[in-house]
């Protein structure tokens, strides 16, 4: 390709560009030509395992982004919620007290809910193990592979709760090199962070392990106007261990362990605005304030947690086939609590204990047939998860109200998909998933005896609360058990004009758990509610251009909703108002995604991804305007643009060094954070600017300086604007600028 082409095409992006997902690790099932570089220059590859085998991303007829570790490393993103800044239609918030809890929303479909009756509609996997809790689902990056994120249902390869999408996390293997690496990093707010990893051959072509840690500590930005306490404190500390054994030239295991701890406090949270109703006392507005970085909150109930998990994955190739096991356990214990009066009275104060505890069993067995024309994979899939929440509440009175819930469910699926080349330019997909899910929650709910055991307890005392310290029972122990049965499908069409270009079209349903309502004030709140299922039809176009110098990803989508799971007021039979949750809904949601990479010239790579979504609501349930939700209201979380662009430029230095610049800005139109869509709830439009700029030598070591939010603009992690109905609205500031420094070795 001519110079002057490649200028030309930096030109025609130089309003669109952001550096994009670099190459991403290619799976241990592809061969070395799947990952050829590019040539002459020209834009590298992209594996994926999106459909459970590796396969170039531009062959992979569905949405889907991916970022190899480097590519994370080289714009500063320090966990999976930073993903948010990358991909179109994808937006992320933390948990409302901080910590790792995730809250993860595509094209519009997620979950904000904090309580363990509610499923998540984005699901997180873990080198193919999923996570059954938002808790613990902002993965850190300490030494991945790569990590993907698949847009629109994924519920035939993925299964519950992949209704809006997936994000799909794999971590570096065990291999026969010896190696490692360690990283130091200071920054704003006494931030220090120390990671590192070792990969140890012990038998050549046998045996070899891998372990990761990391430990990370940070001031929080937050302050309380009086004594000046400080929220957002986090100290988190990880590691994990991995074992791969080589048993024989078609038989490999592999042990992984993992584990986190975290301590902290509650992040910052602020009342910015009191209600009509008189629940706060008189004069309660006095604690309103709009400061970046103040509050008068009284209560911090901290945020710890302790998670981890072990599972074993065997591979074993059966001639043209090839069959994976994958055995996983995990297991979690969080407390934490949020200030819900923004106050110094104990007016709505709330703590939040969960215990968790998992098992998961998943069998594939995959390959080709019919001379290779024909790619097939089938499977079958367990999940069993016991779940013990505690959720004290303070609401005006002299105790707090504790609710218990004890959730158990089990899931059962089988599955599999077939791809079919018709011919050498047509192919054919279809697959099918069903499931069988069956869940029993038992309910408790009765006042504590005391607010100092409010306040002290851990999670054991709050979940197993001793008699000594129970008051008047609200509700008795008392239980209900549901099984639902899902059907979810996908078929698709695959046209390819040329080697560089695919189109194709594509039909799937997705579909979220069903459950139980756990926010009752009588026993005919107490009920279930059924899944959430989605519909969507995709085509899209993928592209290698100008000899692969430039990469263009085009997807647009419509989806139908249903069965919207949403808290709606209902009156009991004695006239008092209750919240439940309740399938009060149906939607549409359409939209389009583009991403575009260009390399005009060597060492420069320029990309752009935007996102445009748009959602109406086609029904809904009378009991939803009570509780504020009307026809004209927006999906929760769905900006209708998300634009991400950025530059990356490296000099190469006549010692072998390189200096290596970059820059990504960020763009999101105005959303809600709850299906509500009243006043207080909103996020106005705002971006952010990156920055990043690294030197790197040829023994392996690198000085590198970062910059986020780097003109330090004011924007919201999470808003909640309840004043209808608990008299306050609430607001979290999202982290100001904030830079580090950062040395690392490689060896």
């Amino acid at each position: 390709m001519k110079l002057e082409s490649r200028i030309l095409v930096a030109g025609s992006f130089s309003a669109l560009c952001l550096a994009s997902p670099a190459k991403a690790e290619i799976s241990e099932t592809a061969s070395a030509a799947e990952v050829d570089g590019s040539d002459q220059g020209g834009l590298e590859q992209i594996v994926v395992t999106a459909r459970r085998r590796a396969e170039n991303i531009q062959q992979t007829p569905l949405a889907v982004s991916a970022f190899s570790g480097n590519t994370l490393d080289n714009r500063s993103a320090a966990d999976a919620v930073d993903l948010a800044q990358f991909v179109p239609n994808l937006n992320a918030t933390t948990g409302l007290s901080g910590g790792s809890a995730a809250n993860y929303f595509i094209r519009g479909v997620g979950q904000v809910d904090h309580v363990a009756t509610v499923d998540p509609g984005v699901s997180v996997y873990v080198d193919g193990v999923y996570l059954g809790r938002t808790n613990g689902a902002d993965v850190a990056t300490l030494d991945l592979q790569r990590v993907e994120v698949l847009r629109g249902p994924q519920g035939t390869l993925f299964g519950k709760n992949t209704i809006g999408g997936a994000i799909s996390i794999y971590t570096n293997q065990p291999d026969n090199e010896l190696a490692g690496a360690v990283k130091l990093i200071g920054g704003s707010r006494e931030h220090f962070e120390g990671r590192g990893w070792l990969n140890i051959p012990i038998v050549e072509d046998k045996l070899a392990a891998r372990i990761a840690a990391s430990y990370r500590t940070q001031h929080g930005y937050g302050y309380r106007y009086g004594d000046g306490h400080r929220f957002g404190d986090e100290r988190t500390g990880s590691i994990r261990a991995q074992l791969q054994w080589h048993v024989t030239d078609t038989l490999t295991f592999n042990l992984a362990g993992d584990y986190t701890r975290t301590r902290g406090n509650a992040t910052l949270v602020q009342l910015t605005g009191a209600g009509p109703l008189g629940f706060l006392p008189e004069g309660y507005s006095q604690y309103e304030t709009d400061s970046r970085r103040h509050t008068y909150a009284g209560l911090d109930a901290g945020n710890r947690l302790n998670g981890g998990g072990a599972a074993l994955t065997a591979t074993l190739e059966i001639g043209a086939a090839t069959l994976k096991s994958i055995s996983a356990y995990r297991g979690l214990h969080q407390l934490t609590g949020t200030d819900y009066d923004g106050g110094p009275g104990a007016v709505i104060d709330q703590k939040q204990a969960t215990r968790q505890h998992q098992f998961s069993q998943e069998l594939q067995l995959g390959g080709k047939a019919l001379n290779d024309a024909l790619d097939w994979v089938i499977g079958g899939y367990y999940f069993k998860e016991k779940i013990d929440q505690a959720v004290p509440i303070y609401l005006n009175s002299p105790t707090a109200l504790n609710q218990l819930n004890f959730i158990d469910t089990e899931n059962l699926a089988g599955f599999g998909q077939a791809s079919l080349s018709v011919t050498d330019k047509l192919s054919l997909t279809a697959g099918a998933r069903i499931t069988r899910e069956k869940k029993t929650q038992h309910f408790q709910s009765f006042f504590l005896g005391s607010h100092e055991f409010f306040q002290t307890a851990g999670y054991e005392g709050l979940i197993n609360t001793p008699e000594s310290e129970r008051g008047v029972e609200t509700q008795p122990y008392a239980g209900l058990s549901k099984t639902w049965t899902s059907f979810t499908p996908k078929l698709s069409v695959e046209f390819k004009p040329s080697r560089d270009l695919m189109l194709y079209a594509s039909w799937s349903k997705g579909f979220k758990s069903g459950g139980f309502n756990s926010r009752g004030s009588s026993s005919e709140g107490f009920i279930p509610y059924d899944p959430e299922k989605m519909q969507t039809y995709e085509v899209g176009l993928k592209a290698d251009l100008l000899d692969r110098h430039l990469r263009v990803n085009l997807a647009g989508f419509y989806s139908r909703y249903n069965d919207l799971q949403l808290l709606v007021l209902q009156l009991s039979q004695e006239g008092a108002a209750q919240i439940v949750t309740r399938n009060a809904a149906k939607a549409e949601v359409y939209g389009f995604e583009a991403e575009l990479t260009a390399r005009p010239v060597e060492n420069l790579e320029l990309n752009a991804a935007v996102g445009f979504l748009e959602n109406k609501y086609l029904e809904l349930d009378p009991g939803t305007t009570a509780a504020g939700i009307e026809k004209g209201d927006k999906l929760p979380q769905s900006p209708k643009w998300t634009v991400n662009l950025g530059a990356q430029y490296t000099v190469p230095l006549s010692s072998g060094a390189s200096i290596t610049g970059r820059v990504d800005y960020t763009y999101k139109s105005e959303f809600y954070f709850f299906a509500a869509n009243n006043p207080l709830d909103v996020q106005k439009p705002y971006g952010l600017f990156n920055a990043r700029l690294s030197y790197e030598t040829p023994s392996g070591l690198e000085v590198a300086g970062f910059v986020h939010n780097l003109f330090d603009k004011f924007y919201y992690s999470q808003r909640e604007d309840v004043r209808s109905s608990y008299d306050v609205a609430l607001s979290w500031p999202a982290p100001p600028r904030s830079w580090g420094i950062e040395l690392g070795y490689q060896f």
